[in-house]
């Protein structure tokens, strides 16, 4: 039972909560949405607080408070919840701990735990396969060997029919079984290898998260198209990939993108973009044009970060009346970066803007002037000039743009 000394990642949170079912359905929500709206109301309640924001805003991580986690086990005890648990009616095991289970034990409870439907082996050590007795585990939902030193999964992981959650990241395991694939209802794909035209992942039609680290055989054969149900993706190219080569026109409900490795460019017609695209993050990308042009023009973005060389150039230009809806810029990074020019006009609904080991970045302060709705300016590792012209101009705007700026 976690507290307030130990924060858990949300996202994680919603998917246990999913599996648990815990997450009342209604109407054509989707259980992911469906989760975010019960996590809102339980910090509207202050049943839970909020531990880290994303740059976007949204909640990172959170906490509970130590009276109500006091409170929780001390029900529990009062109805001895802990001494009638056994291993046939375990429903989920977690590990907090590296060293929480051996082999034997993890043979012994998978043999007797038939109703399980989370099993959470993160940072497990001491472990290097799953037992091939976790076909029979059909009630299972959430799978995750996120950090552990298992190395390999068994074919009969493919029995799995309910497995919703597969998280394989910052592991060992480099080869996904192709039973994998016929699983239908599978909705969040955390993987850290290598996706190819010989796997199937075009099948998981349910899929609603990938997260890949790498994605170099996507252009051989690897067709993404069909999964229209992505909410998110999450790709880290090994080489220099072209992403006119994987349209994403028919994601109509993918709102949020990161792409890290390197581009060859950015496809200048936005018939190549998600059209509902809401957050878009480039890392590594080693863009030699201008990205705003291009990223100017999508209609829904909100949320854009250029992190860790994704841009090379010199010079930022954003045009008027362009960005209307974009509200959180994040610009990390780019050691080339020399100026941020904003026109007139340019992201008007502007309200958070962070620039992180820019060190060249001398011109900004004018052109955030006319930004009526900006309420938050982070900067980190600025270069002095620029550091000198916040400290230095004078006026009712300035004073105001300094009020609401953060330097470190």
């Amino acid at each position: 039972m976690r507290g307030e000394v130990d924060e858990i990642n949300t996202r994680k949170l919603m998917n246990l909560w999913i599996a648990e079912g815990f997450v009342p359905m209604r109407g054509e929500v989707t259980p992911e949405e469906a989760a975010e709206d019960c996590l809102e109301e339980l910090i509207q309640r202050s049943l839970i607080h909020v531990g880290k924001r994303r740059l976007n805003g949204g909640v990172k991580s959170c906490y509970i408070h130590e009276q109500v986690r006091s409170f929780i086990i001390s029900e529990a005890r009062n109805s001895k919840f802990f001494e009638r648990l056994s291993s046939s009616h375990l429903r989920s095991l977690i590990c907090f701990s590296t060293e929480c289970l051996a082999q034997k034990s993890l043979d012994s409870l998978i043999q007797g735990s038939k109703l399980l439907t989370v099993l959470d082996l993160e940072g497990l050590c001491g472990i290097n396969e799953l037992p091939r007795k976790i076909g029979r585990l059909i009630h299972l939902k959430y799978l995750s060997l996120r950090r552990s030193s298992i190395t390999r999964l068994p074919k009969s992981i493919g029995k799995l029919a309910n497995l919703q959650t597969l998280d394989l990241r910052n592991g060992y395991i480099d080869r996904i079984p192709h039973p994998v694939w016929k699983i239908r209802q599978l909705r969040q794909l955390y993987t850290g290898m290598v996706l190819n035209a010989s796997m199937g992942v075009g099948q998981l039609t349910n899929l609603q998260t990938l997260d890949t680290r790498e994605a170099s055989g996507c252009s051989k054969g690897v067709d993404l198209r069909k999964l229209t149900q992505l909410r998110k993706l999450k790709i880290h190219f090994s080489t220099n990939f072209n992403l006119e080569l994987m349209p994403f026109s028919y994601h109509s409900y993918l709102y949020k993108m990161f792409l890290i490795g390197s581009l060859n460019k950015l496809p200048k017609e936005t018939k190549f973009y998600p059209p509902n695209l809401m957050e878009l993050r480039l890392s590594d990308s080693a863009l030699e044009a201008d990205p705003m042009p291009i990223l100017q023009e999508l209609p829904n973005l909100r949320n854009l970060q250029l992190l860790s060389s994704s841009y090379k150039g010199t010079n930022m230009a954003c045009s008027s009346n362009r960005f209307l809806r974009l509200e959180s810029l994040t610009l990390s990074g780019l050691g080339k970066l020399e100026e941020l020019k904003l026109e007139e006009g340019a992201i008007p609904g502007l309200m958070s803007l962070e620039i992180i080991k820019c060190p060249q970045v001398r011109v900004l302060l004018h052109g955030l002037l006319h930004l009526k709705n900006l309420g938050q300016v982070k900067l980190r590792r600025i270069n002095p000039q620029l550091l000198e012209d916040f400290e230095s101009s004078e006026g009712e705007q300035f004073d105001r743009i300094r009020f609401i700026t953060s330097i470190i």
